[in-house]
């Protein structure tokens, strides 16, 4: 079974989330054997958020480890 993390990279609609993940050095976690339950929001899920709102998320490693709880 595929890793969660390597699922997002062949995926092609997970881009702002794997730049997420990465952001926040989580990879690692999203390589572990299961079982294990991730909801992954896709980029259009990102670009509905308003631009200011989602320019403050992407920049607070804090907001983003809360909605990125893994």
């Amino acid at each position: 079974m595929a890793k969660i993390f390597d699922a997002l990279k062949t995926d092609g609609r997970f881009g702002r989330l794997i730049d997420i993940i990465q952001t926040l050095g989580e990879e690692k976690t999203l390589q572990a054997e299961g079982p294990m339950t991730f909801f992954a929001p896709v980029d259009s899920a990102w670009d509905a958020i308003p631009e200011p709102n989602r320019a403050m998320i992407l920049n607070d490693k804090q907001m983003l480890s809360h909605l990125i709880d893994f």
